[in-house]
Parts: C-alpha cells; structure tokens; sequence
C-alpha cells in the first residue's frame, strides 16, 4: 500500500532550466525536497484556479524556509514488461523558482498555456 505513493520525478525542459539557474546550496535544498517527493506523491499542496491563472491540476512544494516554490503535475506512466502492462506516479516537474511576486505561478501559466483569454494578451512570450 505504501509503495503506491512512491514516484519517479520527470522535469520539463523549462523545469530543468530552472534548476541550472538556482546557486548551489538553492539546488541542493531543491534535490533534497525532492527526494522527499519521490517518496510521496501526495506531498505537495493543491493549487488553485484563481481567477487569473489556472493551475488548478499542479501541486506546490515549498523549500528555502518557503520562499522557493516546486510545482508539479501528478501523471500515470504506462510501462511493459514481458506483456504485462503496469502504471506508475510520476511527478513531472514544470517549475521552479521564487513565490515573490508570484512569479514562478506565472512562468507555470505561461508554460502551460493557462492564463485566463483576458489576461493572455497582457504576457508576451
């Protein structure tokens, strides 16, 4: 029963990236929650639609005494072996970054293409 919370992490390009930007002792702490996560799929907090950005399906986890944020999506990968299909959590990473100013739920929103139609035409990629 406890091995279906277990996870195996996937970054996005732009997650990735993400992490490269972050100094060292930012990415270690950032590894460590993450190692933290791959224990636990259901770590982080639910986000929300809030009326500007729809993030609603992403999880949040916080390092750097929560001025950094993690958000990730929760899938099911599908994986043979010898005929047998099987699933798995995964956690793909699509962000990483500083909550000040909200930007990291920005730069999510734009990823994923989730800003609200009204608020689209204001960000330029």
């Amino acid at each position: 029963m406890g091995s279906s919370k277990k996870c195996i992490i996937e970054f996005t390009e732009f997650a990735n990236d993400d992490l490269s930007k972050l100094s060292d002792s930012l990415r270690q702490e950032c590894w460590d929650m993450l190692q933290k996560l791959e224990n636990n799929i259901h770590l982080g907090k639910g986000l929300l639609d809030n009326g500007i950005r729809d993030l609603s399906d992403c999880f949040k986890l916080y390092f750097h005494n929560g001025e950094y944020r993690i958000i990730y999506l929760k899938k099911n990968g599908c994986y043979e072996i010898q005929g047998i299909t099987a699933t798995r959590n995964v956690a793909e990473i699509v962000g990483i970054g500083p909550r000040e100013g909200y930007q990291v739920y920005d730069d999510v929103a734009k990823r994923l293409k989730r800003f609200l139609w009204f608020f689209k035409e204001s960000i330029k990629e």
